[in-house]
């Protein structure tokens, strides 16, 4: 089973200017390995008919930051965007921000300023809080880009931003972030390249039971976080 990233779609406009690629924290690490499945002996996660209730398997951050509206798209050649969306959803299980689509790899890609976005992320915020009123119920919060999210955007590094944006089942280490994605298709030998801790696994384990996993496939990923922890590991 391979997730595609999608483009998130709603109206706000940027212009072009600059944001620099950042060296990683962590060079030794492999990102083109990586960024691909290495443990093929793991059965598939779900039943087919599971669909996009799974994202929370896939994506290794937050919605609002693992989406480009539809302004931001429109920046830049149709071309030139479709081979920019072909190029990081090559990546089955990427565990940098750089290889796959969000606000930070479309800023890096793109050549955009921080400080260009943060404005505009700024003012659709003004636009949604607007529509939201005194509900503090409407779905529309979950676009909302806190002051926190937005001064580490500023910052325009890679670590800090990484580290503002995981979602709550990825575990981050430095400048890298893996998804249960990326937990679950790759090898305990990556996990200690990586410099995955059991602890780090063990912790994050127990919120996988919100993952709609075959029993088939979580007796497999149990088995096999056991065996690096050196200690029963429960999704539960």
């Amino acid at each position: 089973m391979k997730k595609t990233f999608t483009l998130f779609l709603t109206a706000i406009t940027i212009t072009l200017t600059g944001c620099a690629p950042q060296t990683s924290a962590n060079p030794n690490i492999d990102r083109e390995r990586m960024s691909q499945k290495t443990d093929q002996s793991m059965p598939e996660p779900f039943d087919i008919s599971c669909g996009d209730i799974n994202n929370n398997f896939f994506l290794p951050c937050i919605n609002r930051f693992d989406s480009v509206t539809t302004d931001l798209c429109d920046l830049v050649d149709y071309e030139a965007l479709q081979q920019w969306i072909d190029i990081m959803n090559s990546n089955e299980t990427p565990c940098d921000i750089e290889d796959y689509i969000n606000i930070y790899s479309f800023m890096v890609y793109f050549d955009i300023s921080t400080e260009e976005v943060c404005r505009i992320l700024e003012e659709s915020n003004e636009f949604y809080l607007d529509k939201i009123g005194d509900n503090p119920d409407s779905g529309l919060w979950t676009i909302i880009y806190t002051d926190d999210e937005l001064d580490a955007l500023r910052t325009g590094d890679k670590e800090i931003i990484t580290a503002q944006f995981a979602a709550d089942l990825s575990i981050v280490v430095e400048d890298k972030i893996y998804s249960p994605n990326w937990v679950y298709y790759h090898t305990t030998e990556d996990y200690a390249a990586c410099g995955i801790t059991a602890e780090m696994l063990s912790e994050t384990a127990s919120e996988y039971s919100a993952i709609n996993f075959t029993a088939e496939a979580r007796e497999a990923l149990e088995s096999k976080l056991s065996d690096f922890a050196q200690t029963a590991v429960s999704l539960e």
